[in-house]
């Protein structure tokens, strides 16, 4: 049986008008709270369903892009230790296509981050504007270059 893990970064710098998911935008975020807690849950997960190698991950949001990639990192050693990982592993993070975010890419993919899951919800900036994106259309552009030339997976379907 397949196992993957979901881990969810509940922080934006903005709030979508037309998201629905547990998101948040706070001015500063206590990363060794949510570390600490984090690592809580996954150990906590894995006495429930420990026992097969996992092969895949998936950090949601929220923008796990905007997560330090230091906690990045300790989450997946922990989640290695924990359950171990199966060959191929696919470990998705979800991100925004700002230049913000994407600065952090070549970090994130150090961190074992191997595939990107951008919000490129149009190429139109007046739709941009109207989805109330913090993006335009060019930054989106060049963050899917950035993440093609840095995830291993990035060009995956």
């Amino acid at each position: 049986m397949a196992r993957a893990l979901y881990i969810h970064w509940p922080f934006c710098l903005a709030k979508c008008p037309y998201c629905d998911f547990n998101s948040h935008v706070r001015d500063s975020v206590d990363h060794a709270a949510w570390e600490t807690a984090l690592l809580a849950d996954l150990r906590h997960e894995a006495e429930l369903a420990g026992g097969e190698q996992l092969d895949s991950i998936f950090f949601g949001g929220g923008t796990p892009s905007l997560m330090p990639p230091a906690l990045v990192a300790r989450l997946l050693n922990e989640a290695e230790q924990l359950w171990g990982f199966a060959p191929g592993i696919e470990i998705t993070l979800e991100g925004n296509p700002s230049s913000v975010e994407a600065a952090n890419y070549t970090d994130l993919a150090a961190a074992g981050v191997n595939r990107a899951s951008l919000g490129l919800q149009a190429l139109d900036d007046q739709t941009l504007r109207f989805l109330g994106r913090l993006h335009d259309a060019s930054e989106g552009l060049k963050a899917v270059e950035t993440a093609q030339n840095v995830f291993d997976r990035s060009r995956s379907t």
